[in-house]
């Protein structure tokens, strides 16, 4: 109910004027993303939403799904840390990320149950994203050695990017010296 009085007080405003959205640790689910995704694709007045945040929410796949189908372009910063997210929803979060031209830190750590399938979308994504300087990634236990190769293939086009956290996400030695190779590139933990 939270959410669905949040995402119509949003529609409601004739302009809104605030850059940040921090929706981080409501127990937002995919019913309140979906009553949430309207309100962010909409004019923003002059400012513009630049950050977003959906932290530590239960979304799920559907409900990342929903908000990365509503992402406004002018996003410099993402944080879908900790939803719950899956390879569906990483799925439909790479398919939005071309779109998100301004993006300077993208935070999708903590997202365990995504495997290689998710991590390889998003990892292909990743070079359309001209302006990305820091990408965190820690926590992903399902990433494995596949999804490091991607990343690993994408990082060299990824040419603003200088900080990368891959920490703790099921990395076997080859997905480590894969990824370490790219100490040169950027700074990676």
């Amino acid at each position: 109910a939270g959410a669905a009085v949040l995402g119509a007080a949003l529609q409601a405003m004739p302009r809104i004027r605030f850059t940040k959205l921090l929706l981080g640790h409501n127990d937002l689910t995919v019913a309140g993303a979906a009553s949430v995704a309207p309100a962010l694709r909409r004019p923003w007045g002059d400012r513009r939403l630049k950050r977003l945040w959906v932290n530590s929410n239960p979304l799920g796949d559907a409900g990342v799904a929903a908000l990365a189908k509503a992402l406004p372009p002018t996003l410099d910063w993402l944080d879908v840390e900790g939803t719950g997210c899956g390879d569906d929803g990483l799925v439909a979060l790479a398919a939005a990320l071309p779109a998100l031209t301004h993006l300077v830190t993208l935070r999708c750590g903590y997202n365990p149950d995504a495997g290689a399938r998710g991590w390889v979308a998003l990892a292909g994504a990743l070079p359309s994203l001209p302006a990305l300087e820091t990408l965190f990634l820690q926590e992903n236990a399902g990433m494995g050695s596949e999804g490091a190769a991607a990343l690993a293939l994408a990082i060299p086009n990824c040419s603003r990017l200088t900080f990368l956290d891959v920490r703790s996400s099921g990395l076997d030695e080859q997905a480590k010296s894969t990824l370490g190779a790219l100490e040169r590139l950027v700074e990676y933990h």
